[in-house]
């Protein structure tokens, strides 16, 4: 445990100061894959309108990508009745501190209901989801990453 939580510190302390102060009030909303690769937090409650459900989220990855991709933010929008949910990427982050500006919208896809992340959005159901507060994302990211290790 200590290994991982030296790492999580070098891995913070690599990444410039600019890169590590998106501060957000973050919940962390566990996919299950806080044991892999990635972890999904999202900024604030859900905004609902209608039958939508809008989140801000980050998507932080455990290591850069061969790019050096450490992060993703992302809108997602549920349809809670419909069932689906569409993404549309804002922003690449890299490890370096650089980031590119995005406007892809990905297709609309189903989700499931008993998902972590329909709950979340669609019926306040927080039993998957933690609350962290505000604080900067990356150092979150870094200490989740390090209390949940690689399957």
């Amino acid at each position: 445990m200590i290994r991982l939580l030296c790492a999580a510190a070098a891995l913070c302390a690599a990444i410039p100061a600019a890169a590590q102060s998106t501060d957000g009030d973050w919940w962390w909303v566990d996919t299950g894959a806080g044991q892999s690769e990635e972890i999904l937090l999202v900024d604030g409650e859900p905004r609902r309108s209608g039958d939508l459900s809008e989140l801000a989220t980050y998507i932080a990855y455990r290591e850069p990508d061969p790019d050096k991709v450490i992060g993703v933010d992302a809108t997602v929008t549920i349809d809670c009745v419909r069932n689906t949910v569409a993404i549309q990427l804002k922003r690449l982050n890299y490890s370096d501190g650089r980031f590119d500006e995005m406007t892809d919208r990905g297709d609309t896809k189903p989700l499931p209901t008993t998902t972590a992340s329909y709950q979340f959005a669609c019926t306040a159901d927080r039993a998957h989801s933690r609350y962290y507060g505000k604080r900067p994302r990356l150092g979150l990211a870094a200490e989740i990453f390090a209390a949940n290790p690689k399957r």
